[in-house]
């Protein structure tokens, strides 16, 4: 004769855990390249420009740049939320926007 069993996750019943949503006081490492690979920071004007960039989207959205790297076609990135409305994905965004125009 046949039995058939109940499979419970440790879970059943309980309320789904939010998605992490990249706001607060998190600390993240970010590596962003450029289109194509393209050699965007090869000249000191460019990478300027761009840290010009970084320090005022960072500002206004209160992150804290704690190191950066440069290499032709790749800027890494460890940030850090300075208050517990800081959004990491809106900072980046804002970020990419002026590191563009700024270039």
């Amino acid at each position: 004769m046949a039995t058939t069993e109940i499979m419970q996750l440790h879970s059943a019943g309980e309320e789904p855990k939010p998605r992490f949503d990249y706001r607060g006081r998190h600390r993240y490492v970010v590596t962003l390249e450029t289109l194509e690979a393209r050699p965007v920071f090869a000249g000191r004007e460019e990478v300027r420009a761009v840290l010009g960039a970084l320090r005022d989207q960072s500002l206004a959205h209160h992150f804290e740049v704690l190191i950066y790297t440069f290499q032709p076609s790749t800027l890494t990135l460890l940030i850090r939320g300075k208050e517990e409305g800081a959004n990491m994905k809106l900072f980046l965004a804002s970020f990419r926007i002026a590191a563009a125009a700024a270039t």
